[in-house]
């Protein structure tokens, strides 16, 4: 918080790709400790700092780089996870227990909440726990893979140019300002491989 400033914080969100070994390198210490997927930001070295905030200046419109400018970084990592099954006897994975997709989709509460509709809607349809349960396996499994997988898409117009090795298609690096506001901005009920039975 700068002392200058009276009662305002900010948070910002700024999607950045790195590979394994910048993550490893800025979520080391200036004492050489590694602190895995994520650092305290009191830990975060100066010229790890410097080089987010010279980033923010060259990529950035001005007004957003001056809050980078002024603001005390900190990063996490951020992953997919897919559960291979959603069941096992009767312990249920729901919501972000299930599948965690990357932010793009704006899924992690309604996800959940969908996920608690469909266990109660498989146990009243269904004559046994077995086959209730079975049913949201099936059903619940298929939307978080869809989810997983729109992500994945939605994150490559963020990955495709800072990783140009990666062998993207021309879809994925089709980064018209229309066309992924157009994809972004998408209702739910606009998005076929989302649409799901609960």
């Amino acid at each position: 918080k700068d002392p200058k400033r009276t009662g305002l914080d900010w948070n910002y969100v700024w999607y950045y790709p790195v590979t394994r070994e910048r993550l490893q390198d800025i979520c080391t210490d200036a004492s050489g400790r590694n602190h895995g997927y994520g650092i305290p930001p009191p830990l975060i070295r100066p010229d790890v700092i410097a080089a987010i905030k010279a980033d923010a200046h060259a990529k950035l419109a001005p007004p957003i780089a001056e809050l980078v400018e002024r603001s005390q970084p900190f990063f996490q990592a951020i992953f997919d996870i897919e559960s291979p099954r959603l069941v096992s006897g009767r312990a249920v994975l729901l919501g972000d227990a299930a599948f965690v997709a990357r932010p793009h989709v704006g899924m992690g509460v309604t996800k959940g909440a969908l996920d608690a509709l469909c266990l109660s809607n498989s146990l009243q349809r269904e004559h046994t726990l077995d086959a209730a349960l079975a049913r949201y396996d099936r059903l619940r499994s298929e939307f978080g893979r869809r989810c997983i997988a729109r992500a994945r898409r939605l994150g490559s117009y963020i990955e495709a140019r800072s990783r140009p090795a990666a062998g993207w298609t021309p879809d994925q690096l089709d980064q018209r300002p229309q066309r992924v506001l157009h994809e972004v901005a998408a209702a739910l009920a606009d998005i076929p491989e989302l649409a799901v039975e609960i």
